[in-house]
């Protein structure tokens, strides 16, 4: 659950389900929570595409898969929670069939397929069967100027008028990376410089403290002069 932009583009975030603001992050490290939602380490929801009406939830995925065809790609289309659920349900041929999670993958343009494994009754003679599902697709934002989001702590950012509306892409298209699996971006902070500046930052301080204190002690010269 450790990913990685390859490329421009941040993850999509949500605080809850009361707090629809989206706050938006280049952090991929996740996790699973109790729902078996993708969340950060704050706790913020990943989020993903959302099914078309009238679309299969959770269909089983193969070579002809179209993702148009299940989830709304339209840019800064609708927008729902990421899940990767321990069980999952199906009906086949009139009958409830119960599955597995045993495996799960994200490839470069988001999609999240899982594999699961049928459950079969104690004592049952049939054979064991496995299947994969489409789970989601997780979506990028890319923003007309990137360096004008504005920090709230927590490798998260949200949109301001300097950055522009965030544009939900598909990962891969229109100018966004390709996301990277088992991966996590490094930090883009070289401390030599940050500690070089810091000591610049140090003797600007010190220097103009000296001023100040230069210039208190002129002044009172004047005043002592008067009296």
């Amino acid at each position: 659950l450790d990913f990685a932009i390859e490329g421009e583009g941040y993850f999509i975030l949500q605080k809850n389900d009361q707090d629809g603001s989206k706050y938006f992050s280049r952090d991929g490290a996740f996790m699973k929570d109790a729902d078996g939602s993708l969340t950060n380490s704050s706790g913020y929801k990943v989020m993903g595409r959302a099914y078309k009406a009238g679309a299969t939830e959770n269909p089983e995925y193969s070579d002809s898969f179209q993702l148009e065809d299940t989830f709304d790609t339209a840019q800064n289309g609708g927008l729902q929670e990421i899940t990767i659920p321990n069980q999952l349900t199906t009906q086949e041929n009139g009958e409830t069939v119960n599955w597995k999670l045993s495996d799960y993958a994200i490839d470069g343009s988001g999609l999240v397929v899982g594999k699961y494994s049928k459950v079969v009754a104690q004592g049952s003679t049939a054979a064991s069967e496995t299947k994969n599902f489409v789970l989601g697709t997780i979506p990028l934002a890319t923003f007309s100027n990137a360096d004008g989001l504005e920090k709230t702590g927590g490798n998260c950012y949200t949109q301001s008028n300097n950055s522009g509306q965030a544009n939900i892409v598909e990962a891969g298209s229109n100018g966004s990376g390709q996301i990277l699996q088992g991966s996590l971006e490094g930090s883009n902070v070289d401390l030599a410089t940050e500690f070089t500046e810091m000591i610049v930052a140090s003797r600007a301080y010190q220097a103009n403290s000296r001023s100040i204190t230069t210039s208190d002690e002129m002044l009172q010269e004047l005043i002592n002069l008067k009296r």
